[in-house]
């Protein structure tokens, strides 16, 4: 199996050795991640900028590492170019040093470069932790990832969001397939100078279902969250059809007649 990780911590990171070295014993492994720090980027691409790339050899056992001066989704088109004799099986990215749960995942570079990867095609896989603690995501990231391959239950129609639960917990008291949680801040600043604000996250503390990732994280439970692409709801979009599209026609249709005979 090839495997091509990427994260947004960057190519030090702690989480990204972490799963270097979970990931071998299932494949070989290629690295392709960010300089520094990219945390908050989403899916962003860095488009019509030159990057830097830095060779880091044989990094963590990786069969090839490479860095970028670029976004988590920048990593993973740049590792399918510079790897482009290798078909990869999987992608896997992470492990990130907090949690991506919620409203996060809008936000998160670890579900970007996940997501720029399942929308190519290939299969893909996210992992995070609690800020403070990676020792659940080192006991249980291979058999967890080995699971999920042996079952057929990783497929590019969407990425699985995996979630290590908070760092209270010593061992998990499960695994659940989840659906997304709240977990929404405030929209709060700190002004640290006259023209100068600092963002801080104030949780909105929101009511959580007990099939979500948020309330399994709080609760001890491993949570894997299948999150896909399309973030359009057909069962919507038919009800609106059915019950005002005919409305909107006789709405324009009278806005082209009024508009030809003027005012």
């Amino acid at each position: 199996m090839k495997i091509l990780v990427v994260n947004d911590d960057g190519i030090l990171s702690l989480g990204l050795k972490i799963l270097v070295e979970q990931l071998k014993p299932l494949g070989e492994v290629y690295i392709f991640a960010p300089e520094k720090h990219q945390s908050g980027m989403s899916q962003a691409l860095s488009l019509r900028k030159k990057m830097k790339v830095k060779n880091y050899g044989n990094l963590y056992g990786a069969v090839r590492a490479y860095s970028v001066k670029g976004t988590p989704a920048d990593c993973l088109r740049l590792g399918l170019f510079f790897y482009d004799k290798i078909k990869f099986d999987l992608v896997v990215s992470g492990i990130n040093q907090g949690a991506n749960l919620g409203s996060d995942v809008s936000r998160s570079g670890t579900i970007g470069a996940a997501s720029e990867a399942a929308s190519l095609g290939i299969p893909a896989i996210a992992l995070s932790s609690p800020y403070r603690d990676f020792q659940m995501s080192e006991r249980y990231t291979t058999a967890l990832v080995k699971f999920l391959l042996d079952n057929n239950l990783v497929s590019s129609d969407y990425l699985l969001n995996i979630n290590f639960p908070m760092d209270t917990f010593i061992d998990p008291k499960g695994v659940m397939f989840t659906i997304q949680g709240e977990h929404k801040y405030k929209p709060a600043f700190i002004r640290k100078s006259f023209n100068k604000y600092m963002a801080i996250y104030q949780n909105m503390n929101l009511p959580e279902k007990e099939n979500s990732d948020v309330y399994c994280y709080r609760n001890g439970i491993i949570s894997i969250t299948p999150i896909f692409e399309d973030r359009s709801r057909l069962e919507f979009s038919q009800k609106l059809n059915n019950d005002i599209s005919q409305q909107l026609n006789e709405h324009l249709k009278y806005g082209k007649i009024n508009n030809k005979g003027g005012k």
